[in-house]
């Protein structure tokens, strides 16, 4: 059963960090992590950005999209995911 985790986040660069490796770190192997930046006007997108390449590996999806709003982001995390499960997860 695979889980697909929805991370949407809007000029969350004090919190982006911490709840991305709350997910990678989860003992669950089947988990599919999926950050949506929405239009972030702080450091967001550079720090998602690293912890992605960080862990290439893991197969992390990332959008970065102009801002929407959050129904959007999360309607842009919806499209991507393929887990069985789909699970919401505030960035802060």
């Amino acid at each position: 059963m695979k889980f697909s985790v929805v991370i949407p986040v809007f000029n969350g660069e004090n919190c982006i960090a911490e709840s991305m490796y709350s997910v990678l770190n989860q003992t669950y192997g089947d988990v599919e992590l999926i950050v949506v930046n929405d239009g972030s006007s702080d450091r967001t997108h550079e720090i998602i950005s690293g912890i992605v390449a960080e862990n290439s590996a893991r197969g992390i999806i990332y959008r970065n999209m102009p801002n929407g709003g959050p129904a959007k982001a999360r309607n842009v995390g919806l499209e991507a995911a393929t887990g069985d499960y789909v699970c919401f997860l505030d960035a802060d």
